[in-house]
């Protein structure tokens, strides 16, 4: 009976620690699923299954380490350094700040009152004013959620 092959280990290619709650956030961000993102990521079936594997153990917090070149696929997909992804960089990526700045305009824009040029002027005033309000109430929101970032 023959013996198969030993496992070639990656020494060119080391564990790294990957911070679960940025992957998640990033994959919130952008609205992406788990099977979506593996398939982005890696190019063949095999390669799809082991990616979609190693992240729902990293995103179920039993895994807390990953090979660098996934840690660095991920940082080049959601555009941040693979620094922020090993929970090295304190700061908030610019690109969430950006994604979640347009989602909540995009909410509050939805909510306030269109402007009808048939009507008074006083509904343009009113239209402004809500505008405003939410915009500021927004901004409170964003810098709660980038202190608890940091």
């Amino acid at each position: 009976m023959a013996r198969r092959p030993h496992r070639r280990k990656l020494l060119d290619d080391p564990l790294v620690s990957i911070d679960a709650e940025a992957v998640r956030s990033h994959m919130q961000l952008e609205g992406l699923s788990l099977g979506r993102l593996a398939r982005e990521l890696a190019a063949t079936p095999a390669g799809q299954a082991r990616v979609r594997r190693t992240l729902a153990y990293i995103l179920a917090g039993r895994n807390r380490r990953a090979r660098r070149s996934l840690v660095e696929a991920l940082g080049e997909r959601f555009g941040v350094s693979p620094d922020y992804l090993m929970n090295r960089v304190g700061r908030v990526s610019a690109r969430a700040i950006c994604v979640l700045e347009w989602h909540i305009i995009g909410e509050l824009l939805r909510k306030v009152p269109r402007y009808r040029p048939d009507r008074s002027p006083e509904n343009l005033e009113q239209v402004l004013h809500n505008v405003a309000l939410h915009l500021s109430r927004a901004s409170k929101v964003l810098d709660q959620w980038a202190k608890r970032r940091s």
